[in-house]
């Protein structure tokens, strides 16, 4: 329903993966 909402979490998930992998 909140595409906006659902792709900043998506994004801001990706980034945390990421940080962790760092």
């Amino acid at each position: 329903m909140n595409k906006g909402i659902v792709k900043f979490f998506n994004v801001s998930k990706g980034f945390g993966f990421i940080k962790d992998a760092n």
